[in-house]
């Protein structure tokens, strides 16, 4: 034996609103590519600028911000504009630490570059956005926000903590 509600009984229990949700659909995550990583700097007006190679870079007086993009993940990467003698890096590896202990982005660490037949030690930190299955617009903006916001933050402590080495060397 079925039991078949009427019209009118089926209209009572639909406050409950459960089947009759106003509520958009929520967004279907889409490969992020180069385009949709442009759209998104070029949509919250972040300013920047392509690499020969076509990688997004955003520069401020302290330093600038790389946007990496692979298959798997978004990185952007800030680097502090200084670069230090190779003799700098326990200075470095310590602020990475003190950075790192304290807030879990971006990460910091210290790294040597070669460049013309001479090492040079430099400061960047990462904040990694795994993109493996794709985002929607409104994760990239998310995302792109808090790492430019959190790169800010970054360089300004980077460049209070080592003003007197760079001013001495």
């Amino acid at each position: 034996m079925a039991i078949s509600l009427t019209a009118r009984q089926q209209k009572e229990r639909a406050p409950l609103g459960f089947f009759d949700s106003v509520q958009p659909a929520p967004a279907t995550p889409a490969p992020l590519t180069s385009t949709r990583l442009g759209q998104a700097l070029r949509r919250l007006e972040i300013p920047h600028e392509l690499e020969a190679d076509g990688t997004p870079i955003t520069y401020y007086p302290a330093g600038y911000l790389l946007y990496l993009l692979t298959p798997d993940r978004l990185t952007v990467r800030t680097t502090w504009r200084q670069s230090l003698p190779t003799s700098s890096l326990p200075h470095l590896s310590m602020f990475a630490h003190q950075w790192n202990q304290h807030r879990p982005y971006p990460t910091a660490y210290p790294a040597i570059l070669g460049e013309d037949g001479q090492d040079f030690a430099l400061l960047p930190a990462d904040f990694t956005l795994p993109v493996t299955a794709g985002a929607t617009d409104e994760q990239i903006d998310l995302y792109l926000r808090e790492a430019s916001r959190s790169a800010q933050e970054f360089l300004t402590e980077v460049e209070g903590a080592f003003e007197p080495i760079t001013e001495g060397e």
